[in-house]
């Protein structure tokens, strides 16, 4: 009897703890400073853009990405309105490019376990999550190294290092 009423006891006190007992985030971390800017809970499946001004070719673009897990995201999408410098053009199995109206969308299956972004000061950097726009501008300075990545809370997730190496604690 004393097991079953010290297993409700944990129940009522970790109600919300998931099933695998870690819970993901979301960070704009600043990797020389080794500092969390921001970060937004999210699970497995959710999604968010990046959404800039490309700065030589001044189209706007928009990245579409899933969260899958720690250490762990995928761009799906990267939609513009032509091609220019450091946008998606490969041609990869998985890839395909669909000229919509006057944009181009490159629908894609790209892993990352980080993206690097260097705070524009033309680019207006917007990472948008769960009906939220936040410009970049507003947690670091125009020519700033962020990286926008998905952690672990669990004693032996996942952290970036200054290299962006992935390492166990």
């Amino acid at each position: 009897m004393r097991i079953v009423g010290a297993i409700v006891v944990i129940f009522i006190i970790f109600p919300s703890a998931p099933a695998t007992g870690d819970s993901l985030y979301l960070q704009i971390y600043q990797p020389e400073r080794k500092e969390v800017l921001l970060k937004f809970p999210v699970v497995s499946g959710d999604r968010f853009r990046i959404r800039y001004t490309h700065s030589s070719d001044l189209t706007p673009v928009v990245d579409h990405f899933v969260i899958v897990e720690a250490g762990k995201m995928i761009l799906e999408e990267e939609e513009f309105r032509w091609y220019g410098s450091g946008l998606e053009f490969r041609s990869t199995p998985d890839a395909r490019v669909v000229l919509d109206d006057h944009r181009t969308r490159v629908f894609l299956h790209r892993p990352f376990v980080y993206i690097p972004i260097r705070v524009g000061r033309v680019a207006g950097h917007h990472v948008e999550i769960n009906g939220l726009s936040i410009p970049l501008r507003r947690v670091a300075k125009g020519g700033e190294r962020v990286w926008i990545r998905v952690v672990s809370d669990i004693a032996f997730g996942y952290t970036a290092d200054q290299e962006g190496e992935i390492n166990g604690r």
